[in-house]
């Protein structure tokens, strides 16, 4: 075979016949990975080359893959805000409600109380009863397990609630010198005192500054509704808001 038969050969590519040059044969046909050539004259022997060919993208191929992947993650983080905004706010509702509980059941147990005397000295009930305030005495056992009949500056015998900026302030013994104030609940709204007779009627007098029940009808207090409001924030979402409301009976107050 001559030196010009092996470079000149014919070339069977996937069924077309290219003439060319084997040494410097260019494939351009996609997908193609069998070449079969055979000399130009006849000759018994043909050579079979495999081809590892692989075809690259084209940039519209690129750009649809990219704008099916901005699409897709697009999607993911709807779902992820969506599901991580109602996380927040269940969690910033339940936190408000366990709070709201906490703080209501204290003032319950707090007004409940008030006027136990168990040596009927009539020294204690409401010493106060606003809209916005509350401050009872109850008498407490001392250390020695005796009830003296004296409102002390200890044993949390003088209590008092207010609503102050956007807090529940809780203060012991208000007026003594053993006076020790402390919030109890922040982000509140609202906090309203309702007072009510024997025969549900309102005690409030709304004609004084504050309004509050006046002190000759102190005595007669039976029921306290206590409502609050409290707001908290939820991150990038709208605060949320709960309201708590409890009726609460007094009666130690019947016997006084």
């Amino acid at each position: 075979m001559s030196k010009k038969c092996h470079k000149r050969t014919h070339a069977i590519i996937a069924g077309k016949h290219v003439l060319g040059e084997v040494n410097r044969l260019k494939l351009k046909h996609h997908g193609v990975n069998t070449l079969t050539i055979w000399p130009r004259k006849n000759f018994s022997r043909h050579v079979t080359i495999h081809l590892d060919y692989k075809a690259g993208f084209s940039l519209v191929e690129l750009l649809m893959a990219v704008g099916i992947s901005m699409v897709i993650l697009l999607a993911v983080y709807q779902v992820f805000t969506i599901t991580s905004k109602n996380f927040t706010t269940q969690n910033v509702a339940a936190n408000a409600q366990q709070s709201l509980r906490s703080a209501i059941g204290l003032m319950a147990r707090d007004i409940r109380a008030a006027g136990l005397d168990p040596i009927d000295t009539d020294n204690f009930g409401f010493e106060y009863a606003g809209r916005t305030k509350v401050r009872i005495t109850a008498d407490s056992p001392d250390g020695a397990g005796v009830f003296n009949g004296g409102v002390d500056e200890a044993n949390f015998e003088r209590i008092t609630y207010e609503f102050q900026s956007n807090q529940i302030v809780q203060t012991l013994y208000e007026g003594t010198a053993s006076q020790n104030p402390a919030p109890l609940i922040s982000n509140i709204n609202n906090l309203q005192f309702d007072y009510f007779d024997l025969n549900n009627n309102d005690l409030i007098d709304y004609g004084m500054t504050p309004p509050q029940v006046p002190v000759n009808d102190l005595v007669n207090i039976r029921t306290v509704a206590i409502s609050i409001t409290v707001e908290e924030p939820a991150g990038n979402d709208e605060p949320i808001s709960r309201t708590l409301i409890r009726s609460v009976e007094c009666r130690n107050m019947a016997f006084n």
